[in-house]
């Protein structure tokens, strides 16, 4: 028996362009080096700009370092969000550890910026930090498609720590976990053409002392990959200036029912909910549900995502329109 083995292309360009009601028009792009001074270590620039956010980065992915795969991310970042703007160096450095069926990562998160507030208030203020905390990453990933689920599910629990003893000016522990769940049909099945897609969220953040998280660090609702009867970020309560403040504990769910109108169509239902508390790890209050209908138009990068949600116990009940790409979970 002869084989004969083909080096494949090791340098390459990629470059893209969409719009999401979230952020508006983006274009990105990046060079990749697959084989970055030998032993398969992979090198990524990439760029972002989009109407509300622009950054660049660099990474670089060493396939076996101590026995586990390495990878480093540095990145600059400016974003511009309803109530302030933050601008954010950062460096993240993770070791990934897979065991069976599941991937584990350690790291340690740098962050140096600051935020500027529109209008300075109690709950926004004008700030620069310098944040140094431990990362730890669980994942379970057994969906069919990253981008277009048909089955599978997916889990997601990560836990970030910062404190003084670190050099950091914040102390905080933050933690989030997810879980999403997409029931398809067999095409033998009369239910073939149904599909039932389910996401569930839950997040806190404690600074262990009188409740001040930082703004940029708290959890914010709405928009076309959140509670879909509000707006981007524009879920909960608001400062004296009318700025939305987020909060310090978050239970986020969505539930959809797709029907395969044509090849390529899909109609689609869903309901949504979101408890947002300005206090941390307190999981009570009231639910902010939301209905709606939407569209899915599949292409072959992925589906085009339209969707129109209402929400139900705000006294007015204007519908809220998204539009993006790939779907909401």
């Amino acid at each position: 028996m002869e084989v004969n083995a083909t080096l494949g292309k090791l340098k390459s360009f990629k470059i893209g362009a969409g719009y999401d009601t979230d952020e508006g028009a983006r274009i990105k792009g990046g060079w990749i080096h697959k084989n970055f001074m030998g032993n398969l270590k992979r090198f990524e620039a990439m760029a972002e700009v989009s109407t509300i956010r622009q950054n660049v980065g660099a990474k670089i992915t060493i396939p076996k370092l101590f026995g586990f795969e390495f990878e480093d991310l540095a990145k600059y970042e400016k974003v511009k969000y309803p109530g302030f703007s933050e601008k954010i160096i950062s460096n993240t450095f993770k070791f990934k550890l897979p065991y069976k069926t599941t991937t584990h990562h350690l790291g340690l998160l740098t962050e140096k910026g600051e935020v500027k507030a529109d209008d300075v208030s109690e709950q926004i203020k004008d700030q620069k930090f310098f944040i140094n905390a431990f990362l730890y990453e669980y994942t379970i990933d057994r969906r069919d498609s990253i981008l277009d689920a048909k089955k599978g599910y997916y889990i997601a629990w990560n836990i970030e720590v910062s404190d003084s003893v670190l050099g950091s000016n914040i102390n905080y522990v933050k933690s989030n976990l997810e879980g999403r769940r997409i029931f398809g049909f067999d095409d033998a099945s009369m239910f073939r053409d149904f599909l039932f897609a389910f996401k569930g969220n839950i997040g806190g953040i404690d600074d262990f002392k009188q409740n001040d998280i930082p703004v940029f660090k708290r959890y914010f609702a709405g928009g076309s990959f959140s509670n879909r009867g509000y707006s981007y970020r524009r879920l909960g309560k608001k400062d004296d200036h009318g700025n939305y403040i987020g909060g310090n504990s978050i239970i986020d769910w969505s539930a959809e029912a797709r029907y395969k109108t044509t090849k390529s169509l899909w109609t689609v239902l869903f309901l949504d909910s979101t408890l947002l508390n300005e206090k941390s790890m307190m999981f009570n209050g009231e639910y902010k549900p939301s209905v709606g209908a939407g569209l899915r138009y599949d292409t072959i990068v992925g589906p085009v995502r339209i969707d129109i949600g209402v929400p139900l116990r705000e006294e007015k009940k204007s519908p809220v329109f998204h539009i993006s790409f790939g779907q909401a979970f």
